[in-house]
């Protein structure tokens, strides 16, 4: 059974089924999962819960803010046939109730997405993390 929240009940049970959709692709999680479903409650957005028997099976953190939509944190057990397609298609439910003008999703699982008729966007941005940077910037700035 799939609800809707605007708050996440269980973050620990959350993650994991996260963490298993990171593993399946091969990609890193992302350190700011925690946090997003910790303070899930402050933003505009809907919390997509799949429940069998009572329990969590799959999750999905729906996020919008002036007329954009984001579907992020997609986590699934192993066996919910049909779990990550009823996600998918409940966040572009969302963006048609909410009034949204552009939805995006992750590339994860781009062959299920593409098939959907999503596609890749080429945004051409990288991102460069310089450790210490900002607090060796700011000691200079404060000495003048």
């Amino acid at each position: 059974m799939l609800s809707k929240h605007t708050s996440v009940s269980d973050v620990d049970a959350a993650i994991k089924l996260i963490r298993n959709v990171s593993i399946w692709h091969g990609s890193a999680p992302n350190p700011w999962t925690r946090g997003l479903l910790e303070n899930f409650s402050m933003i505009d957005g809907t919390w997509l819960e799949l429940r069998k028997d009572g329990n969590l099976v799959g999750c999905g953190a729906v996020v919008r803010d002036n007329k954009f939509q984001l579907a992020t944190a997609l986590g699934l057990e192993d066996d919910v046939p049909g779990g990550y397609f009823l996600l998918l298609y409940t966040a572009l439910q969302e963006a048609f109730i909410h009034d949204v003008r552009l939805v995006r999703f992750g590339t994860g699982a781009y062959d299920v997405k593409r098939r959907l008729g999503l596609h890749l966007e080429d945004t051409n941005h990288a991102m460069v993390t310089m450790a210490g940077f900002t607090a060796r910037a700011a000691k200079k700035l404060a000495s003048g």
